[in-house]
């Protein structure tokens, strides 16, 4: 009842709170596979285009193709800190301030 939430509900609110901020931002989909990743945004997407090409300068392998498909490759395989930082680049491009979990 009190102290922190088991890993599995912490999970699960995490995942919800980056299904809220995809449609916030204007992401279609994201997909994950071990460590390569693809966000789909949509036309009218609410991102920084300036943000995106440093992220895409600056990520090895990663690439943005004009019909709103970035890809990349996470650092790591484990699920909890792709969450992590699938949230984190999302709110650096859509010019949020990072929240601390």
């Amino acid at each position: 009842r009190d102290g922190p939430l088991p890993g599995p509900v912490s999970n699960l609110l995490d995942a919800a709170a980056l299904k809220l901020l995809s449609e916030r931002v204007g992401v279609v989909g994201i997909d994950r596979k071990r460590d390569a990743v693809q966000i789909r945004f949509s036309e009218r997407a609410n991102v920084d285009p300036t943000r995106l090409a440093q992220f895409v300068a600056s990520t090895k392998g990663a690439k943005f193709s004009p019909g709103g498909l970035l890809q990349f490759t996470l650092k790591s395989t484990d699920a909890e800190l792709a969450l992590f930082q699938i949230t984190s680049l999302l709110q650096q491009l859509a010019g949020e301030p990072a929240k601390v979990a």
